[in-house]
């Protein structure tokens, strides 16, 4: 009776911690295309310009309007009607449309583009790498360069608001990841204390 007991209890612990991470509504960023695609960041950057691929990015207004580029933006520079190149981009003859993540935030990128920011500014690194998924989407900490409420720590001296539902579509569950390690309550206090802690973001 004890040992049913002690499993089914350990099960119901279970089952509520993996709902408790489910349920936090953080982004993942874990799409991953690389089964879809040939394709490598670093390669395209040295050859062209974000908006080359990523073109209407500076005019738009929400993720939404956003897709990955498609075959118009490769057409630019690729012979996409040549069926000899085809296995350059799509591996074992696989085409299947590319997946894109769930938009979780409210992003204007017209806005950030009007102060002058550059792509590089918060997608710092994703030239050096080859799937997106590879550096996801700005973490908090680089948004907080900007959205700090007065404190600007960035290169331009910009200063913008902290306020979470500015860019979060929900906020009721926002945990930050890092709280969902299992030794989190014991561990915190003393991580706290850490020179890079950031505990006001």
């Amino acid at each position: 009776m004890k040992t049913t007991t002690y499993y089914l209890s350990l099960i119901g612990t279970l089952v509520a911690t993996l709902g408790f991470a489910a349920f936090t509504g953080a982004p993942t960023n874990d799409v991953d295309n690389s089964s879809r695609i040939i394709f490598s960041h670093e390669l395209h950057a040295m050859m062209a310009g974000c908006e080359d691929c990523h073109d209407g990015v500076a005019e738009s207004e929400s993720l939404a309007d956003l897709a990955l580029p498609g075959k118009p933006a490769c057409e630019n520079c690729h012979d996409v009607e040549d069926d000899d190149n085809c296995g350059m981009c799509h591996p074992d003859d696989t085409f299947e449309a590319l997946v894109d993540d769930e938009d979780e935030l409210i992003f204007n990128h017209k806005a950030h583009a009007d102060y002058d920011a550059e792509c590089l500014d918060c997608h710092k690194g994703i030239d050096e790498v080859d799937y997106g998924s590879e550096a996801p989407a700005p973490p908090m900490a680089q948004c907080y360069q900007c959205h700090n409420d007065g404190r600007a720590s960035n290169d331009m001296g910009l200063v913008a608001s902290n306020a979470c539902e500015m860019c979060h579509v929900s906020t009721a569950n926002l945990v930050p990841d890092d709280h969902l390690a299992a030794n989190f309550d014991n561990e915190h206090g003393h991580e706290s204390e850490l020179a890079d802690a950031d505990c006001q973001m």
